[in-house]
């Protein structure tokens, strides 16, 4: 009896040594990366040469990435303005000229996808896509990621749906509850046709309708520029004599908009809420200075994350299993209230290895938590 109690006690001893290495295998059950950690060679391609709020700021995130992660990365920018059938006749030319990099990040010019994904797979180059919507109808022509192209590893990109939803939101949150009348809104998009422009605009549309408070007055589509932003919204204000809100699908076309606001015969007691999407420098001052509302962003850094996930599958951990081929990222409001923690100094100070599994040994910072922990400090 002495000898089955002292077994028995044994046993439970050794259950409670070993219980914290049953628990973590639990939370991490396939966290595998192969020692050495191996550096990978990877080609940034940018779509355009010319000056670009966007562009600019996501190869300075990339650069700033690479050098945390141990990435080898080079960045080719196209010549602007020349046209998608001399973009792809560009991309050939490059990929037969250059040393085959591991890996490449890349944008898919519409109506082109499939070309592109094309050369990716005669040249046998992993690549990851980013910065563009992929909807059904590419899908029934190329598939998913890993599906018809084993090397098209993956997909990150903003959420344009989620994001063109959340800021209507914002806006109708942040609606003076004291005024007894429904808000009046105006829309400006981005181009006709253009995926992202389409499916941010569904997102304001859907919303408008959920809510049942807004009086939608017209929506149009734009060129994407500071000018026809101003040029659409003085037409538009002479149209409607009182606004309430207008909602912008990017900060370079909301700089004309509160060009347009500026020099309107506006009654002064009718202040118009702007909601945009960028996190532009220039429309951080508008914010500042009570002429924007808020701003959405942080797809400058989609760039970034995309190089912690090939640091990982480079080195043996599989970023599929936990968040799929296709992965939309969220973007964050920066307004009045929070527009002091979105400083130069706290984003050089961001540090992106602590998004790599392998690099923070599986105790690492997800995606979807690196903003809100990081920089706005929203948890």
């Amino acid at each position: 009896m002495n000898t089955v109690k002292q077994y028995s006690w044994c046993f439970y001893a050794l259950f409670l040594l070993f219980l914290p290495a049953f628990s973590y295998a639990s939370v991490i059950p396939d966290f595998q990366c192969k020692l050495p950690l191996k550096s990978p060679e990877v080609l940034f391609l940018v779509p355009d040469d010319r000056p670009n709020l966007y562009w600019d700021s996501a190869v300075k995130f990339a650069k700033q990435a690479s050098q945390q992660l141990g990435i080898k990365l080079r960045i080719h920018a196209f010549e602007g303005g020349r046209g998608v059938q001399s973009f792809t006749n560009d991309l050939e030319k490059l990929l037969n000229h250059i040393d085959k990099p591991d890996y490449v990040v890349s944008f898919l010019w519409q109506k082109r996808e499939k070309k592109v994904i094309e050369l990716f797979k005669r040249h046998d180059i992993k690549f990851i896509t980013t910065d563009f919507t992929i909807n059904d109808k590419l899908i029934g022509l190329v598939g998913e990621p890993r599906q018809k192209y084993k090397n098209w590893i993956g997909h990150l990109a903003a959420d344009d749906y989620q994001v063109g939803y959340d800021i209507m939101s914002f806006l109708i949150d942040e609606y003076p509850k004291k005024i007894d009348k429904k808000p009046t809104l105006l829309a400006i998009t981005g181009s006709h046709g253009n995926d992202s422009s389409s499916e941010k605009l569904r997102g304001v549309l859907t919303k408008v309708k959920e809510s049942g408070d807004v009086e939608l007055l017209q929506y149009v589509y734009s060129d994407w520029t500071s000018a026809h932003g101003e040029y659409l919204t003085d037409k538009l204000l002479k149209r409607y004599k009182t606004v309430d809100m207008i909602w912008s699908a990017s900060d370079i076309m909301t700089v004309g908009i509160v060009k347009a606001l500026n020099k309107s015969s506006l009654t002064p007691d009718n202040e118009v809420m702007v909601g945009s999407v960028d996190w532009s420098p220039e429309v951080i001052s508008l914010i500042k200075e009570s002429k924007v509302t808020v701003s959405f962003g942080g797809h400058i850094l989609n760039t970034a994350y995309i190089l912690a996930l090939i640091v990982d599958y480079h080195n043996g951990y599989d970023f599929e299993p936990a968040l799929g081929t296709i992965i939309k990222t969220n973007l964050y409001p920066v307004s009045k209230k929070s527009v002091d923690l979105l400083t130069e100094e706290k984003l050089l100070s961001l540090n992106f290895s602590l998004l790599s599994k392998c690099l923070s040994k599986g105790d690492a910072i997800e995606i979807d938590s690196f903003i809100p922990t990081q920089l706005l400090n929203l948890n």
